[in-house]
């Protein structure tokens, strides 16, 4: 048996640690589309700690895109995670039905308008072309995560459930 303090255990370790450490740039808390508009310096925390600010024309491009009335029921950022278990360049969105459809219909997924939103049958998976569309059109309100395996869901998904991610 290996000795605990071997070089190759302080190594293992060590990795170990920055991989549990690779998603602490996602948000701990989100805020809504109408609380960022609403702010003169938009910013949510990280789970490090850090600060995740929001470009103004960002948050002013979604708030002409969704109706008023949704606001409030869409938050930022909406985390795009890359699923290695799903093969390279595939992500999944990571967030309410809202935010799903908020995501298909900017891509041009779907045709239906927001009032028919709860009924939209939506793609959850992005392949890398649209994620670049995606960041390209709203940077400040997409942030990219990690993970190994899934499923992942929001903490606002009623049922959700977690599961350990790089």
């Amino acid at each position: 048996m290996e000795h605990p303090d071997s070089p190759f255990r302080r190594v293992v370790s060590g990795l170990w640690k920055s991989l549990m450490r690779v998603n602490d740039h996602l948000p701990r808390v989100k805020k809504t589309l109408k609380q960022l508009l609403a702010e003169s310096d938009p910013q949510c925390i990280a789970k490090d700690g850090t600060t995740i600010g929001f470009e103004r024309k960002d948050l002013e491009f979604l708030g002409e895109f969704i109706p008023k009335e949704y606001h409030d029921k869409i938050k930022l950022p909406i985390v795009l995670v890359s699923r290695v278990d799903l093969g390279r360049g595939t992500y999944s969105i990571i967030g309410n039905k809202l935010e799903k459809f908020v995501i298909n219909k900017i891509l041009g997924r779907t045709d239906k308008d927001f009032d028919f939103w709860a009924d939209a049958e939506l793609n959850e998976f992005l392949n890398r072309a649209e994620v670049f569309e995606l960041r390209h059109k709203m940077r400040s309100t997409t942030i990219l995560g990690f993970s190994a395996e899934a499923p992942i869901t929001s903490p606002d998904t009623p049922g959700f459930t977690s599961r350990r991610t790089l």
